[in-house]
């Protein structure tokens, strides 16, 4: 077998040339480190600065809160005065209300009352009428009383027979019948023209008086004629003295009426009506006197009490947004107490840092020197 070839010998390296002398650097390390306590000493200043702004910020809130604290507890004791007065103004009210309820009853009360005494003392009045209607009655039922009224009768029939025999007297006076023909004429004239559909109202008006001119003419001759006879003179006399003597009897017995003891009794009844009703109308005046001035009263109270009502509404919303108001600056009082929490952090850090900053700083200006 063929011996295996010798491995080759490799060839020296070449040796190599030398490297260049570094370039020194420049040593940066104080000035870094100067630069970092300059940077620490802003960081600081700034965490200062926040700090204050923060506590300033505290410390008008808490002012603020200091104000609001007291407007509420004087919120707080209007609302209470409030609610005792409105307290006190429903029991006026209801009170009030109260009485103008009895009042009211109290005027219907007499208001009844009056009423009936008015027809008591009506009624009262009814009886003497018909007690002094029953009386005068019985008297025209008396002997006496029905003779004198045939006197009159008798009279008053002997009166016409004088009558009729004047005017039949007249019959021959030519004066006395032109009167006559003229309102037989005027009377004749007048129903044709009231039986006349188109007639007017003046025309008919006017024969209508022409008539009665004329028949007072007639009736005015025959009162002459009788007043000019002796005979219807003494009868009509007699029949005037017949009314008188009944009239005057009548007169003198309607006279006594009054002294009658049924008629007594009625007028007493009246009487008493009348005061009755005299006293249920005052009564009811000064019961409608008084329901107006409890009805006064009552609204008055009614006002007082719904002005208070609307003081204590009021009184109540400012009260809650009283409330509110602390209740948000206790929140802004915690959030500004975590702003200066994280302040003094950010303070005490900064403070750290500056001190580090320093002591390296001390250090590298030592290793300098």
């Amino acid at each position: 077998m063929p011996s295996p070839s010798p491995a080759p010998v490799p060839s020296p390296a070449p040796s190599p040339s030398p490297a260049p002398a570094p370039t020194p650097k420049p040593d940066l390390r104080l000035p870094q480190a100067r630069a970092a306590v300059a940077e620490a000493e802003k960081r600081l200043a700034a965490a200062k600065q926040r700090l204050e702004a923060v506590l300033r910020l505290m410390r008008g809130a808490t002012t603020e809160r200091q104000l609001i604290t007291r407007q509420l507890a004087e919120a707080n004791d209007l609302h209470g005065d409030l609610q005792r007065q409105i307290a006190g103004r429903e029991r006026q009210a209801k009170d009030a209300k109260a009485a103008a309820e009895q009042a009211h009853q109290l005027q219907t009360a007499t208001s009844k009352v009056v009423g009936e005494s008015k027809k008591s003392f009506a009624g009262a009045q009814r009886s003497l009428k018909d007690a002094t209607a029953a009386l005068e009655k019985q008297y025209l039922k008396l002997p006496e009383t029905i003779a004198r009224q045939a006197a009159i009768d008798a009279a008053e029939s002997a009166l016409r027979l004088e009558h009729d025999r004047v005017v039949k007297g007249l019959a021959g006076d030519e004066e006395y019948q032109k009167l006559q023909s003229d309102a037989d004429a005027r009377e004749t004239a007048l129903k044709h023209l009231r039986d006349d559909p188109q007639i007017d109202s003046v025309t008919l008006t006017d024969a209508s008086q022409k008539w009665i001119d004329a028949k007072s003419r007639v009736d005015a001759a025959e009162r002459a004629a009788c007043a000019n006879d002796p005979k219807y003179v003494a009868a009509s006399e007699a029949h005037a003295a017949a009314r008188k003597a009944q009239q005057d009897a009548i007169a003198t017995y309607k006279a006594g009426i009054p002294t009658h003891p049924d008629i007594v009794e009625h007028t007493k009844a009246i009487d008493q009506a009348s005061n009755d009703l005299s006293s249920a109308e005052n009564r009811h005046k000064q019961a409608e006197r008084e329901s107006r001035a409890v009805d006064d009263r009552a609204r008055t109270a009614i006002v007082q009490y719904n002005d208070v009502a609307d003081r204590l509404h009021h009184a109540r919303l400012e009260r809650d947004q009283l409330a509110d108001a602390v209740r948000i600056a206790d929140q802004q009082a915690r959030q500004f107490q975590q702003q200066v929490t994280a302040a003094n952090t950010e303070l005490a850090a900064a403070t750290r840092a500056l001190a580090e900053a320093k002591r390296a700083l001390a250090e590298l200006e030592q290793v300098r020197r």
